[in-house]
């Protein structure tokens, strides 16, 4: 009883020590530059919040095109006059750890949480660019788990509706949430736990949205897409074959560049469907089924962000696919680094890496392709 007291404190003490390392590690790489376009509006926004509040931040002549997730912790963190690069850094940085800790929890294995939080590309997205792709993971980590694993799908459909208030890119594994719980669950527990999810959506939204609330809420997402009405917004897809930034309105065979995107997304998750439908049992499955449709919502629609990868890392990590994991990883650092030095002016921007990772931008296309496909093959 003893020696297992010691044991216990010792595994502890262990734990502690690791997540001190990791906080602080990330921590000190926070003090890097950051992708100073992002964080200026994070503060702007802050301060706005702070003098008009929620129900007056919208505004039709300064750009404020963002889902009202983030915009609450930005809300509480400029009451506090917390609003700084600092806070904003600190929050991805305890994001990223706690999805390493549900990845380990996931896997059990802890070699995968280390492979998580010191991920480079992980790391550059928090730490240093100042993004919250890392937020938006964890929220839809959290989904994935408690519907499949913990079999509360109430709960799970919760926090998709909260990572669909912080990036509406959470739409991407939308579908897989909707196929497991009406095939897996009675489907009036199916049915009340969607509604659960609309009611989040609504109640996240009613500040921002007093009189519109989820209409007003549509509005601003389909207003947040026609922005960037482009092939692709400097992300390494399909896309970036043909030309990134080009206008998505440009035609081939009589339809425009967008809904062929639209055209390859749908077929790409028909695909997916197919092949997993019979697989999904093995909770291995589930995450490189999730992965996939976060590959595909960056690898064939128009107006996708670099970034839109980033919730797919963790998916293929906690499905065990190391080496795809890794592979996947230092392609997605390459992506990041191009549009970060195209509009930064910094130490960190380097001329000649810019231009070579926008020579890349095909071939890095090509590698994600072929994951995506590598992944899709994956045995049982």
């Amino acid at each position: 009883m003893g020696q297992g007291s010691q044991m216990d404190r010792s595994t502890d003490k262990s734990l502690i020590k690791l997540l001190l390392f990791v906080f602080l590690l990330r921590l000190l790489l926070s003090f890097l530059p950051s992708f100073e376009v992002d964080m200026s509006a994070w503060l702007a926004w802050a301060a706005r919040l702070k003098t008009l509040g929620p129900a007056h931040f919208y505004s039709e002549t300064v750009w404020t095109q963002y889902t009202p997730g983030f915009l609450y912790w930005l809300w509480f963190l400029a009451k506090l006059n917390l609003a700084t690069e600092f806070w904003i850094k600190l929050t991805v940085i305890a994001a990223d750890i706690f999805t390493g800790l549900l990845i380990w929890q996931i896997t059990k294995k802890k070699s995968f949480f280390i492979f998580y939080v010191l991920n480079p590309a992980i790391v550059f997205v928090g730490s240093i660019w100042g993004q919250i792709d890392g937020i938006l993971t964890l929220f839809l980590l959290l989904a994935v788990y408690f519907l499949v694993l913990r079999k509360q799908a109430v709960l799970a459909f919760c926090f998709w509706a909260v990572a669909f208030l912080i990036k509406p890119q959470a739409i991407a594994v939308l579908p897989f949430l909707i196929f497991f719980a009406f095939r897996k669950f009675p489907w009036r527990r199916a049915f009340s736990a969607g509604l659960s999810g609309v009611l989040t959506l609504s109640l996240g939204s009613i500040l921002f949205f007093p009189k519109e609330n989820l209409w007003g809420l549509f509005k601003l997402v389909r207003q947040m897409g026609e922005y960037y009405g482009y092939t692709s917004v400097f992300a390494f897809n399909f896309w970036s074959i043909i030309g990134m930034w080009k206008p998505d309105s440009i035609s081939i065979w009589g339809l425009p560049y967008f809904y062929w995107g639209l055209i390859l997304y749908l077929l790409a998750l028909g695909l997916i469907f197919i092949v997993f439908r019979n697989r999904i049992g093995q909770k291995t499955n589930i995450f490189l089924f999730t992965a996939l449709l976060a590959f595909a919502f960056f690898l064939f629609p128009t107006r996708v962000h670099e970034r839109y990868l980033f919730p797919a890392l963790a998916f293929l990590l906690a499905a065990g696919r190391r080496k795809l994991y890794f592979l996947a990883s230092l392609l997605f650092l390459v992506n990041l680094y191009h549009p970060y030095a195209h509009y930064s002016d910094n130490f960190l921007s380097v001329p000649s890496l810019l231009r070579l990772s926008g020579q890349l931008a095909p071939v890095m296309a090509v590698g994600f392709l072929l994951i995506f496909w590598r992944v899709l093959n994956v045995k049982k």
